[in-house]
């Protein structure tokens, strides 16, 4: 949740003990806007290099009870695969099928597009979860005005569709099989809660033997609260 609200996604969190010391490992997707900021705000970090903290002070105390004298943390950015795949043919086609929702949901918002881009790469990879890819769709959807609530329904179909069917995304056997997308809530600011479902491909929801994965995630907007659900069958 500390990730979440600093518009970093945690990809994956990885323990390791070794006698006395824990190694630590956090995969992020970070927002282009708070990447940037970071970058230029890291000198700022020499400044209180030699201060010590009240929560750090707190955590190394109680580690020092249970027998842990260091603690090693390394953050990876998952935003380095992109600088590998700037001329992937399938970010291209995936942008211009995109772009019409650039001015139309993304309005003055130009880096959020292309974030929304990338983590639809990320997702059609099977770099990311399913969780994580629901969770950057509910941060987008928290800020939107009520007049962009079926535009925003309408980038999901058209970006579900990409993904799931091989002849639009030029991949000759797509991992994902199936979508199926659930949003409940107060659309266009109205006093009656209404349900959208979008569905691309197939979702067999009824069978265990399938590969289904499935979250969900409140969406706490000005207009009340809407939840968020999520199919994905991988082939």
């Amino acid at each position: 949740s500390f990730f979440n609200k600093k518009f970093f996604f945690p990809v994956d969190i990885t323990f390791n003990y070794i006698g006395s010391k824990i190694n630590v490992s956090i995969i992020l997707f970070g927002r282009t806007v708070k990447i940037l900021r970071f970058s230029r705000r890291l000198h700022l970090l020499k400044r209180f290099k030699g201060q010590k903290y009240l929560l750090t002070k707190f955590i190394l105390d109680n580690l020092k009870n249970l027998g842990i004298n260091v603690v090693s943390i390394k953050f990876v950015f998952i935003n380095k695969v992109f600088s590998k795949a700037k001329k992937s043919r399938f970010l291209q086609v995936l942008y211009l099928t995109h772009r019409s929702f650039k001015d139309s949901v993304f309005a003055r918002r130009d880096n959020l597009f292309f974030d929304y881009l990338k983590i639809s790469f990320l997702f059609f990879k099977g770099l990311i979860s399913s969780k994580v890819f629901l969770t950057f769709l509910a941060n987008i959807f928290k800020f939107l005005p009520k007049y962009k609530h079926i535009k925003f329904i309408n980038l999901l179909k058209k970006t579900f569709t990409f993904l799931v069917n091989p002849v639009l995304n030029n991949n000759d056997e797509p991992l994902i099989g199936g979508i199926k997308f659930s949003v409940a809530g107060k659309f266009k600011g109205k006093l009656r809660k209404s349900r959208v479902f979008i569905q691309v491909g197939k979702v067999p929801v009824q069978s265990i033997s399938k590969n289904v994965e499935f979250c969900k995630i409140p969406v706490f907007t000005r207009y009340g609260v809407f939840g968020f659900k999520l199919w994905v069958f991988y082939r």
